[in-house]
């Protein structure tokens, strides 16, 4: 069998353009992945900081990330991959988040919660979230304590 040395040439080309194009796939790939780390590092450091409570769960209600206000509130610093209940002291938090978990359709929630914490009644007010598609929850809660003692007062 002969070959085709025109063939031959323009299979040789297709092979370079592919090579070309996997070579700034890859660096596309890697210049995407810088990104995306910067922007969770500047996620993380924003969430850190923030005076209200913020807590994602994953699908099996496992704590994949909680904040400092979050841990302050409930004593605990390694509350990464337990699962909801860590927190069985407030019942009422486990039940919404549960009670929003198995809402198959709903995709955010703002709930008002009456907590004890360490001995001291708090006022919070929570917005849940979910993702359709990893059915994440993200809770963020700001403390009304203050608010709502200068509302009764005022009554």
């Amino acid at each position: 069998a002969e070959s085709n040395p025109d063939r031959v040439e323009e299979l040789e080309a297709k092979v370079e353009g592919l090579q070309y194009l996997l070579r700034q796939l890859a660096e596309d790939k890697a210049s995407l992945d810088r990104a995306l780390q910067l922007e969770q590092q500047r996620h993380e450091s924003l969430v850190a900081r923030v005076p209200w409570i913020v807590v994602r769960f994953d699908r099996d209600l496992r704590y994949v990330d909680t904040n400092d206000a979050f841990r302050s509130l409930v004593g605990e610093q390694d509350l990464l991959g337990r699962t909801l209940g860590i927190a069985s002291e407030w019942p009422a938090w486990d039940r919404a988040v549960r009670d929003f978990h198995a809402a198959r359709d709903v995709m955010t929630r703002e709930i008002e919660l009456n907590l004890d914490v360490q001995g001291a009644p708090i006022s919070l007010f929570v917005c849940l979230s979910k993702t359709r598609i990893d059915e994440h929850i993200t809770a963020v809660g700001v403390d009304q304590s203050d608010r709502k003692r200068a509302l009764d007062a005022a009554e």
